[in-house]
């Protein structure tokens, strides 16, 4: 079979040695990274989250554009984690918080005072950016920078995938975010890290000349087990696995060629995920005791039923975002690929690998996913609306078919007009002339 052939191939000529030192040389890396966060100054993040709280900021679910809801709730337990981190083993592998906004500022009364909660499932690299801005800034200017760079890394990826696939396949990426998309990504410092590893994912991939790029996506892998909280499940493999797999055949690689690599970088960031996930539990339950509840309520959700978990959150969230719009939308095309009997180009339907791997990794993990928070789902088939509008870019024209005109409903020869109208192939035009 080809698509073995080029799989073996492709295993064969992994480079072994350089993935296991970069997962060997991510555990010290995130050990330093937290620890240095932990050196941070308390005072100046305590005093900015105290003033978010005068201001009334500190609500779980605000409601913002008059039907959504921004998710303070996780935000407020990032800030509490920030305020708790200390230079000591127990504490970074413990990770305590005082709770959702309400618990927050209630120990804002109480000068911060006390352990609070351990939320040790999670390795809390967001904390890379949320500590250090709120150390620096107030929310609001936490907010609008968070905001300026997502924004800059979206035009980024829209002008990279312009130059590296043209113009209407950027476009149809970014017009499946503005369908997709959500303003938690742009506004809060607990979600924020984990988009702009997506986007720089994105970039990487279209950028990465390599026929299989094992060393990036081991390192996505990594990179979203470190920042990742409750937020965007496997995007960080979707999105660039699709625009790696785009690029690849633009380039005019073979479909078992690009569908064997994009295997193989799934089980690279896989590894990378679950390396650096195992790492930490693996850390945890040494420093922490056994009573901690390591992995929290969510045991349960580690099954199958995660597909059922997708289609139920979709379904909640379904007029509270554009999916009212972009369903009919599809239903439409849909409707009309298969009443002309369009055809999808040769090798473009390697698209749908990474459309579906999302939502195949949530109903492995849906608990680890945070797939049961139904405002993150539509940030999740980012992948999925892309891949269809790039399918359906890319079918073919029908035949243009005559204009009718008054002398053909009276049923009147239509002479030249009738003769014109027939498509113009160019060895017959040759001919002609």
């Amino acid at each position: 079979m080809p698509l073995l052939a080029s799989l073996l191939h492709t295993v064969r000529s992994l480079p072994v040695r350089a993935l296991g030192i970069e997962l060997f040389a991510a555990l010290p890396l995130v050990l330093l990274l937290l620890f240095g966060l932990s050196l941070l100054p308390q005072q100046p993040l305590r005093e900015h989250i105290a003033q978010a709280s005068q201001n009334g900021y500190l609500e779980n679910y605000p409601e913002y554009l008059g039907f959504r809801e921004i998710d303070m709730y996780t935000e407020c337990i990032g800030m509490g984690v920030a305020t708790q981190m200390q230079p000591s083993l127990d504490s970074l592998a413990a990770m305590r918080h005082f709770g959702e906004c309400q618990g927050l500022n209630a120990a804002l009364g109480q000068g911060l005072q006390g352990q609070g909660s351990p939320y040790a499932r999670y390795i809390h690299g967001y904390q890379l950016a949320l500590k250090p801005l709120y150390t620096l800034f107030p929310l609001m200017e936490v907010r609008l920078f968070t905001a300026l760079a997502g924004l800059f890394l979206l035009l980024l990826l829209y002008g990279t995938a312009r130059l590296r696939v043209g113009e209407a396949y950027a476009a149809a990426l970014g017009a499946s975010f503005l369908f997709a998309g959500t303003l938690h990504v742009f506004l809060l410092g607990t979600h924020a890290p984990q988009f702009w590893v997506v986007l720089v994912g994105g970039i990487a991939a279209f950028l990465s000349r390599k026929a299989t790029p094992a060393l990036l996506f081991c390192g996505l892998g990594l990179a979203d087990a470190f920042v990742s909280f409750l937020n965007m499940g496997s995007l960080s493999l979707g999105l660039p696995l699709l625009c790696f797999c785009l690029a690849a055949w633009a380039d005019g690689r073979k479909a078992q060629d690009i569908l064997a690599s994009a295997l193989v970088c799934c089980a690279c960031w896989s590894v990378g995920l679950l390396w650096l996930w195992l790492a930490k539990w693996g850390f945890a339950s040494l420093v922490l005791p056994p009573e901690t509840g390591l992995l929290g309520n969510t045991v349960q959700g580690y099954t199958a039923t995660g597909l059922w978990m997708i289609l139920h959150a979709l379904f909640n969230n379904l007029w509270n975002s554009l999916y009212w719009l972009w369903l009919p939308l599809f239903a439409l095309l849909g409707y009309r690929f298969i009443k002309r009997g369009l055809r999808i180009p040769e090798g473009l339907w390697v698209l749908v690998l990474p459309a579906l791997v999302p939502l195949l990794w949530m109903c492995l993990i849906p608990g680890q996913s945070g797939i049961k928070h139904a405002s993150f789902v539509s940030i999740i088939v980012w992948p999925l609306l892309a891949a269809l509008f790039m399918l359906l870019l890319a079918l073919p024209r029908p035949t243009p078919r005559p204009r009718p005109c008054w002398r053909a409903w009276l049923g009147l020869p239509t002479g030249k007009a009738e003769q014109d109208s027939q498509p113009i192939i160019p060895e017959q035009a040759a001919k002609k002339a």
